[in-house]
């Protein structure tokens, strides 16, 4: 009778070799960091760690509004119109992340394997006033897969209104060129707030659509002549907004002032989408105040106390820690991490979370009494 012998594979000696080369190339291992390093030397594009982006192109939209052209490698995953990506950049030393709407269409980069973000330089906007000045093309940026879900695939009436202000008009610049060409059965207004007539971005190209596309109508509101959004705006433009589903993006102020003009006229919460980042609730509604408030972040032995304002990122940054994280207002998930015990308010609806160990967003995320963070 013959026998087998019977051992593992890491005990041999080739298995156990390469058990010992996997554990030099593991995530984080000196041999993994150093190859790393050489490939991102060789090509920034062959990044082990990161999804790194060529510019290669910079268009001018208005006087300060950029479309930046990207390559993404080819493991990137694609998106759908209206997703939008992470963006991270190192600023004095330390890395700033942010998120940007795609505005181009899955189309393009279906076919020239490309795709472009559209950035407003903002007063006091620490990344856009960078992107603004510095990046080239040529130049690199590091990406990440994209993410959410203001999809025009949500819509379910036949008729749509878009709603949009500022930089706002990316997601809809997105959806229109990728949905216009292949479906009329769907007929969308938009409706586009910007100061003046200077600052409408994509001006001659959603001219170009209305002229093309009968199932399109544009209407350019500029506020310095006609005012801010109200519900005579809707009535004129929109008579029948109450049996449509809405999109809207923008500001925070032009988004609560929409939703809330949008409920007047009878568009239900189920009918109206929404895209912002920043979004924020008072601390006067959040009511987060307690006798004792403490963070407590357990991997690091760091604790803080809370005046029930800041959210937990903020005060692990105050802290000196540097978690991860992305959009920095609920929407990306960049910045998930476990709450261990106690209690935390979402912002954004000033729902409390339970006091059972849990993934939260620690950007949206303000503590209520006592919490403990595995961060």
């Amino acid at each position: 009778m013959n026998s087998v012998a019977n051992f593992s594979p890491s005990r041999s000696g080739r298995g156990f070799a390469l058990s010992k080369l996997g554990a030099f190339f593991a995530p984080n291992s000196y041999l993994h960091t150093h190859f790393n390093f050489l490939l991102r030397e060789i090509n920034p594009a062959l990044s082990l760690n990161a999804l790194m982006a060529q510019v290669v192109a910079v268009i001018p939209e208005t006087a300060d509004t950029h479309s930046y052209v990207l390559r993404p490698p080819r493991r990137w995953q694609g998106f759908t119109a209206g997703m939008h990506i992470p963006i991270t950049v190192e600023i004095n030393g330390v890395m700033t992340r942010r998120t940007y709407t795609i505005s181009s269409t899955p189309e393009q980069y279906q076919r020239q394997g490309t795709i472009a973000i559209t950035v407003k330089r903002l007063a006091g906007g620490r990344l856009s006033s960078q992107l603004f000045k510095h990046l080239n093309v040529g130049q690199w940026l590091e990406i990440g897969e994209a993410i959410g879900e203001f999809t025009l695939d949500k819509a379910v009436s036949e008729k749509v209104l878009f709603l949009a202000a500022g930089s706002g008009i990316t997601p809809f610049f997105s959806m229109l060129n990728s949905h216009l060409k292949i479906s009329t059965s769907t007929y969308i207004t938009l409706m586009y707030y910007c100061r003046r007539q200077d600052e409408f971005i994509f001006a001659q190209q959603l001219t170009k659509l209305a002229k093309a596309y009968s199932h399109f109508t544009l209407v350019p509101i500029f506020t310095d002549m006609e005012g801010r959004i109200d519900a005579i705006h809707l009535l004129q433009h929109c008579p029948d907004v109450a049996h449509r589903d809405v999109f809207v993006c923008g500001p925070e102020g032009f988004m609560a002032r929409a939703t809330t003009l949008l409920q007047q006229q009878g568009v239900t919460q189920r009918q109206i989408f929404q895209e912002s980042f920043g979004r924020r609730l008072s601390p006067i509604n959040l009511q987060t105040s307690t006798a004792t408030s403490e963070v407590s972040f357990s991997k690091s032995t760091v604790r803080i106390e809370s005046d029930g304002k800041k959210t937990i990122l903020e005060l692990a940054e105050l802290a000196g820690l540097t978690p991860k994280y992305g959009c920095r207002s609920g929407i990306c998930h960049e910045c998930k991490c476990t709450k261990k015990s106690g209690q935390v308010v979402d912002y954004r609806n000033g729902k409390k979370s339970n006091l059972d160990t849990e993934e939260i967003q620690i950007c949206v995320s303000i503590p209520h009494g006592v919490v403990e963070i595995a961060l």
